[in-house]
């Protein structure tokens, strides 16, 4: 029995022009479903998944935090941006068959190692026939940290002391052709011999770890730093420092299943858990952002092949380490030789309304229809919002009136994020609203949007 998301406007709400959609599961096939609607409402999207009804509830959790949810109407309705909400609800069930991907083949990989020859698993039985230098490894109290990767049935294999004092026996990994961009950087290590099938590396050798890191892409995202402090990813007493064989132990690899560490863990566990988060990013990440971040540049916006090279207002999606466990999916595009991130910087700051009220004062909001450094759909939803700063004066702004006025910077047929002129245009466009209308105090003033403004205007 097939199970389908899906997205519609109701006859109702087209009518109105309101932007409101409604968000729904079904196991009915094909389009049953929608016959029971309202005839004349408009069905958006559609898409079948895993488990609906559990992908369901994860998408309304991503829904209330993103667009505001109407409770009036029914739990599953919502008002908003819908070419967003499409987007939401295609890469939650993208990643839904990632997930059952990759759980079927760490499966199969348990299959393959019970088909591996018995001489092979004799040879693995003690780490000091494999690494003759292994009272040197980590494990049993050195400094170094061995590995050495085979090649079985064209299948590659990692392995590396796995123990303590007592037990000196060989941890072998399977390395699957993971998703983010199916193995095409690690192949290219094999391809030009930066790594040799056979042959024993410590991982904790700040030469051999910057070699690697230096096969990478390298680039530097404008803002980053800035943008992950005012997102709360990071502190302020962090520091984009260059990686080194001292990599710190904050992030957790996506591709771990016990994603957070324990009292109860023991240190074997704890140095197994930090051991693979290092050969994941060494080894199969692609890519550093500002010389500090691992993570990888992934196939889906590349058209199969990472290497593509990168034509101006290019982009691609990346994918990087969340703090708490799994991962962050985010897009990254080329503008004039820079890199900028398009959800939490170009989308979230680029002016795409002015509001004004009666007093001539105005709020900038961007393209889903927040107000630009509050993250709020209506001005008065918190009173803590009242009070801005602008330069070194702090100005009380009292709620915006119902007697309000929207002039529009662009559409989405004019998204400045789609050519230069397009972004050239907008610091002029801001400026001739706020001069023909004769504004007076920006109540939402952002740095990150005065920053665009300017950088945008010289291209």
């Amino acid at each position: 029995m097939s199970q389908y998301i899906y997205l519609l406007q109701e006859r109702e709400f087209i009518k109105t022009k309101e932007s409101v959609y409604k968000i729904g599961m079904t196991t009915m096939e094909n389009y049953k479903r929608f016959k029971n609607y309202p005839k004349g409402s408009i069905l958006l999207f559609h898409m079948v998944c895993i488990n609906a009804k559990k992908l369901e509830t994860i998408i309304m959790d991503i829904f209330d935090n993103k667009f505001k949810r109407m409770n009036d109407i029914g739990r599953e309705y919502y008002e908003g941006d819908p070419n967003s909400m499409i987007e939401i609800i295609y890469t939650s069930i993208k990643y839904e068959r990632l997930e059952l991907k990759r759980k079927k083949e760490e499966k199969s990989n348990m299959q393959i190692s019970r088909n591996i020859p018995s001489s092979n698993i004799s040879e693995l039985s003690n780490s000091s026939e494999v690494f003759s230098d292994y009272k040197n490894d980590e494990s049993f109290g050195g400094k170094k940290k061995y590995i050495k990767f085979d090649s079985k049935n064209n299948v590659y294999y990692l392995s590396k002391v796995k123990s303590s004092f007592c037990d000196h026996t060989i941890k072998e990994y399977y390395i699957g052709p993971y998703e983010d961009d199916n193995l095409q950087y690690f192949n290219m290590l094999i391809n030009k011999k930066i790594i040799e099938v056979g042959k024993i590396y410590d991982i904790n050798d700040s030469d051999f770890v910057e070699k690697l890191n230096k096969s990478k892409f390298n680039i530097i995202i404008e803002k980053y730093h800035e943008i992950r402090l005012k997102n709360k990813e990071i502190t302020h007493d962090e520091t984009d420092s260059e990686i080194t064989h001292d990599e710190t132990d904050s992030e957790i690899t996506h591709d771990e299943t016990d994603s957070e560490i324990t009292h109860d863990e023991t240190d074997s566990e704890i140095e197994n858990h930090n051991t693979r988060k290092k050969i994941y990013h060494i080894f199969l990440c692609n890519m550093l952002i500002n010389n500090s971040v691992y993570c990888t540049r992934t196939t889906e916006s590349y058209r199969g092949f990472i290497f593509r090279k990168l034509t101006d207002f290019d982009h691609f999606d990346i994918m990087r380490d969340a703090d708490m466990g799994g991962y962050f999916i985010e897009t990254v595009y080329k503008i004039n030789a820079k890199f900028y991130l398009y959800e939490a910087y170009l989308r979230k700051y680029i002016p795409y309304a002015i509001q004004t009220d009666e007093e001539k004062n105005y709020c900038i909001l961007n393209r889903d229809d927040e107000y630009i450094g509050l993250n709020v759909k209506e001005f008065n939803e918190n009173e803590k919002y009242k009070s801005y700063r602008l330069g070194r004066k702090y100005v009380t702004a009292r709620p915006l009136s119902y007697d309000i006025y929207y002039e529009y910077i662009f559409d989405d047929d004019t998204a400045p994020w789609r050519n230069k002129q397009y972004l050239k245009e907008i610091s002029d466009k801001y400026e001739k609203i706020i001069k023909e209308k004769n504004l007076k105090v920006c109540l939402n003033i952002n740095e990150f949007t005065l920053d665009i403004l300017s950088w945008s205007k010289s291209l």
